[in-house]
């Protein structure tokens, strides 16, 4: 029996819900041979129901990890907790229908060992395990025996997982993941029956070998890599050209656990733009490797300093995945329900899942410019879907993401949920701002204030950050209005926003730095770069607002907060409607209207179907400029061309199956209009 979903639409699996209380197994100071059965035999009780979790230590040595029940307390789940690993197998047994024997002295059967234990329902036990799991109160069979199969090498494991299992195995989850690595994410491989495979592409053995999986089920868009490779960019190489994502995952626990929890999240809300002044530069800190959902359950808590109580004081930008809106909720909504005003989430490389349009360090190109497979546009879409859900709105892309790539513009046409993007390994005049159209396009700085390149990517304990914030502060001139700093949180392990923070003290403390200086969030400085460049922006975030009714619980002004997590809602029977007042006239070139179904517990039934949306110069005069019909997408995005607009509003004709108007948020998008 298994109990977990993963429709067509959804990149990577959701498990049900958990239990109430759920057994609670510390497997810190175990062999890894004991923690590799244990973890097996949670994908087994998980996938049923998830019952078990299992606690371990970041990384091997790490002193930096969280204590091992703060995430489970965190995010309000009940436990009991113990060490006894046979107590917990005993408990268990009923799910177990035998045991796998592998030898510890060829590692890669370790990973052909986890693969089998999910197809056949059992769990891999060295030759010493054996006689303990043969006897009371187990009384466990052998069901194979693979230490004596001559799989001593990598290739003939793997090869025999392919000629005897891959016709079992998942194909839209597909796991690499070293063979040193006894836990983590295992759990997710064996409930789901993902084959679980370590080789480089960079070989050509292991690549030839690597291809019979590619080659047969494993589809761009549809199979997701999770785990991840000592090298990060062979990985990437070998698989962005084939439109196929890796959600890195290497050190994530208890994914059969997080995913079943409720998937109703609260972004935060945006706060109002700061006003434009040409005289300034304005400077956004990024914070590096959020796309590695392990890095996000782990060290974004510690190493990235997110726990830390000086948090907030000025603006970063924490890059997170969208994917963990499915596996990992909660923890998401964690960091967005703590999050200040001061912190804005960006979805990291390079969308829904890490791909790379470019090679990090040369000038490989892996997506095809004219994306003739349709690799790239699926990619995009999937990647919209997902910032859509999550309230995300910028990009960091690696690497060569820019105006002069088609495949950059096929990739932006296609997610008209984005606000802006960040890329490094810019253009050889080292332009650091530019445009995709209407979409920013910003790149990193390095610290001679060039398009940052992978190389500058690396810090050791923020001297590189400091380098980048030096520059910009005795190079205006050459930087410019914008500027974006990236910090990596991987290297030198230090590089925190605690240095960050009193770099920029520094900084500021210097007079003639005076206000040449504005450090803004990142969502702030995308407005910003298209308001300097004349480029619409969203006048209606923080705009007044006037409504027709609104229900108790709800105002108005949480239809415009730049978040779906309210929103504006009227059960009246009268004509509704929204209505938004701008500071000055403007061109309208889009609006966009969220919809109930967006927020994961409506359904999309609910949504707005049919409204019209009016403009006018003095709030009395309308025009109807646009209207909607038969309507069932969770958001609307609509282009119109409307002139010298002061006021704009919707009025709903068809709220849904309900007859309750919900607005979960309204965006107008204009420029300041020269016809006053």
């Amino acid at each position: 029996m298994q109990n977990f979903a993963h429709p067509k639409n959804q990149a990577v699996p959701s498990f049900s819900t958990p239990v109430k209380e759920l057994d609670y197994l510390d497997i810190r100071g175990l062999s890894p041979e004991i923690q590799l059965m244990m973890v097996c035999l949670q994908g087994l009780v998980n996938r049923i129901e998830p019952r078990l979790l299992i606690g371990n230590k970041e990384e091997a040595g790490a002193e930096l990890d969280e204590p091992i029940e703060k995430w489970p307390s965190d995010l309000g789940l009940k436990f009991k907790k113990t060490k006894d690993y046979l107590h917990i197998l005993d408990k268990y047994k009923n799910v177990v229908k035998g045991f796998i024997t592998y030898d510890t002295n060829f590692p890669h059967q370790i990973n052909v060992a986890t693969t089998i234990a999910g197809i056949e329902d059992i769990i891999p036990v060295t030759p010493e395990l054996s006689d303990v799991l043969k006897s009371k109160p187990f009384n466990f069979k052998e069901i194979i025996n693979i230490s004596n199969k001559g799989l001593d090498d990598n290739i003939t494991a793997y090869n025999y997982i392919f000629e005897n299992y891959w016709d079992k195995c998942n194909k839209r989850i597909f796991t690499v993941l070293p063979p040193e690595f006894p836990a983590y994410i295992r759990d997710l491989a064996v409930a789901v029956k993902s084959a679980v495979v370590y080789l480089e592409p960079s070989v050509k053995e292991e690549k030839e070998c690597f291809d019979k999986f590619f080659n047969n089920g494993l589809k761009a868009d549809e199979t997701y890599i999770l785990g991840f490779w000592r090298i990060e960019a062979m990985g990437l190489e070998y698989i962005s050209p084939k439109g196929i994502s890796l959600l890195p995952s290497d050190y994530f626990e208890n994914y059969t656990v997080y995913s079943g929890q409720s998937k109703e999240i609260e972004p935060p809300p945006v706060p109002a733009k700061p006003k434009l002044d040409k005289s300034k530069t304005y400077v956004s800190i990024y914070m590096s490797d959020g796309d590695n959902i392990q890095y996000v359950q782990h060290r974004m808590r510690t190493v990235g300093k997110w726990d830390d109580p000086l948090r907030g004081k000025y603006p970063v930008a924490w890059t997170i995945s969208p994917l963990l809106i499915d596996a990992a909720p909660q923890i998401l909504n964690y960091y967005m329900k703590t999050a200040t005003d001061n912190d804005v989430f960006v979805c990291g490389p390079s969308g829904a899942g890490y791909q790379q349009n470019q090679n990090i360090s040369a000038d490989k190109i892996y997506w095809d410019d004219e994306d003739k497979n349709g690799y790239v546009e699926k990619y995009a879409k999937t990647t919209n879907r997902y910032l859509e859900k999550t309230n995300l709105s910028i990009i960091t892309a690696w690497s060569k993401m820019t105006s002069l790539n088609k495949s950059s513009e096929i990739f932006i046409d296609n997610i008209p949920a984005l606000l802006g993007v960040t890329t490094q390994h810019c253009l050889a005049s080292d332009v650091i701002t530019e445009h995709n159209k209407d979409v920013p396009m910003l790149c990193f700085c390095d610290g001679d204030g060039n398009a940052m390149s992978y190389n500058s990517y690396h810090d050791n304990e923020g001297v590189g950050t400091q380098a980048r914030l030096n520059f910009i502060a005795e190079n205006r001139e050459k930087v410019g209005n914008f500027a974006a700093v990236q910090m990596n949180v991987f290297a030198g392990m230090t590089t925190d926003i605690r240095i960050i923070f009193e770099m920029i003290d520094e900084l500021k403390s210097h007079p003639e730095n005076g206000d040449k200086f504005e450090f803004v969030r990142a969502d702030h400085q995308m407005m910003l770069i298209n308001e300097f460049y004349g480029k619409p922006i969203n006048i209606a975030l923080r705009a007044k607002t006037q409504v027709s009714h609104c229900d108790a619980g709800y105002t108005h002004k949480d239809a415009v907060n730049g978040t779906f997590a309210k929103g504006w809602q009227s059960s009246s029977h009268q004509e509704k409607w929204l209505q938004v007042e701008f500071d000055d006239a403007y061109d309208i070139s889009r609006y966009v209207i969220k919809n109930a179904g967006i927020k994961h517990k409506y359904s999309s039934s609910l949504n707005t179907k049919s409204c019209l949306f009016q403009t006018s110069y003095d709030g009395i005069n309308w025009i109807n400029a646009d209207e909607i019909k038969d309507n069932k997408d969770d958001i609307i995005y609509k282009n119109v061309d409307v002139k010298n607009v002061r006021f704009a509003r919707i009025i709903i004709t068809d709220p849904g199956a309900d007859g309750v108007a919900r607005i979960q948020e309204f965006e107008v998008y204009g420029v300041i209009s020269n016809n006053k």
